[in-house]
């Protein structure tokens, strides 16, 4: 019995230092996403090759110059969770045809057929905007579930992380999975978390999460680092600022997002674009 009452305090302390969400929170980060990702009801190729649906969600993942296309089953199983309809056999033969062409392109050495979708009508999987819903709904909660099984895995308490810095977080992980925040090969940001060190947490996620160099994410990143530096003390406001403006591998994130703004004004809200120029002409 005593052991029973103390894996349950344990676990009521596990649930406490838990990432959770408001209303308010999961509202402005749907919204966030929408705004980056944009809404696609039919699956295609995206900028690195993986299929990928909806707001973002991917069907698959890349390491190095190859995409590996979930199985059927792993595919329904997720649509299955989100409740939204299934992937037929014939879909799916479809959408292995369209990840053998991208692997060809990326073996040769060519960037992936961005934005390659199926023809056939008949073939295609198309979703309604409930089911666009309804499948983000499920992948910002799979997110914040992955947080946190991560950090407790890594000893990471996330009570008291700052609410400034959550929606940075999570793009991360929605974006990145493990590759951008709380894995073994990203020490220096999860250490950030773990202390709840604001000024290195907004250095890493501004100037080494986009590892792809996708500009998107160039600018995703400084948005939601604008965030976290409004939180600051004014001495590590200046801190950040001097290492925006002085660390090689920042001022070449800096030069990708002025030339973003140049080449595509028009690629995000005037509140992101405010947020963005702000940071980066400072």
């Amino acid at each position: 019995m005593r052991i029973l009452i103390i894996l349950s305090l344990l676990l009521s302390f596990s649930c406490s230092a838990s990432l959770v969400l408001t209303k308010e929170q999961t509202s402005q980060i749907r919204q966030d996403l929408i705004e980056f990702e944009g809404v696609k009801r039919e699956i295609y190729i995206g900028k690195l090759g993986v299929p990928t649906l909806g707001v973002g969600q991917t069907l698959g993942h890349r390491e190095n110059n190859k995409v590996t296309l979930w199985s059927l089953k792993e595919i329904n199983s997720f649509f299955k969770s989100a409740g939204i309809r299934q992937m037929s056999s014939v879909t799916y033969k479809e959408l292995k045809r369209l990840v053998a062409i991208t692997n060809a392109n990326l073996k040769k050495g060519k960037d992936a057929p961005h934005g390659l979708t199926i023809k056939s009508s008949k073939r295609k999987y198309r979703l309604s905007n409930r089911e666009v819903n309804k499948l983000l709904d499920k992948s910002i909660q799979d997110t914040v579930n992955d947080i946190n099984y991560d950090a407790e895995r890594l000893g990471i308490d996330l009570e008291g992380l700052p609410v400034a810095a959550i929606p940075g977080l999570i793009d991360l992980r929605y974006r990145g999975k493990r590759k951008l925040a709380l894995s073994k090969k990203t020490p220096k940001i999860n250490a950030a978390i773990k202390q709840k060190d604001m000024l290195s947490f907004t250095k890493e996620m501004y100037a080494y999460s986009n590892s792809n160099e996708v500009w998107q994410n160039d600018a995703r990143n400084a948005y939601y680092s604008s965030h976290v530096l409004a939180i600051l003390s004014k001495e590590d406001q200046e801190a950040f600022l001097k290492f925006k403006n002085s660390s090689k591998k920042a001022r070449t994130v800096n030069k990708r997002i002025i030339n973003l703004l140049k080449q595509h004004p028009g690629s995000v809200t005037q509140e992101v674009y405010a947020s963005i120029h702000k940071l980066v002409t400072s």
